[in-house]
C-alpha cells in the first residue's frame, strides 16, 4: 500500500526516545531510564477487571464524548 504523506515528512528526524527504545528492545540491554517499569509489575488483572466492568456496565464506554476546554 502506498501512502501519500506531506512533503515535509521527508525531513523529519527520529526522536531521542524512539532511538533509545530501539536499542533497549534488542533485549541485551538493562535500562535504568525512567519510564520503563518492569513489565511483571504491571497490574494486568486489576486493569482487566476495571476494563471488563466499564465495557459491560455502560453501552457508551467506547463512544466519543464531549471534551472539556475553553473556547
Amino acid at each position: 500500500m502506498k501512502y501519500g504523506f506531506a512533503e515535509r515528512v521527508k525531513y523529519m528526524k527520529s526522536s531521542a526516545v524512539r532511538d533509545i527504545l530501539k536499542i533497549i528492545n534488542q533485549g541485551n540491554i538493562i535500562s535504568f531510564a525512567g519510564g520503563l517499569p518492569e513489565e511483571s509489575l504491571f497490574p494486568v488483572e486489576a486493569v482487566d477487571k476495571a476494563f471488563h466492568k466499564a465495557i459491560t456496565t455502560n453501552n457508551k464506554t467506547l463512544q466519543y464524548g464531549e471534551t472539556e476546554g475553553g473556547s
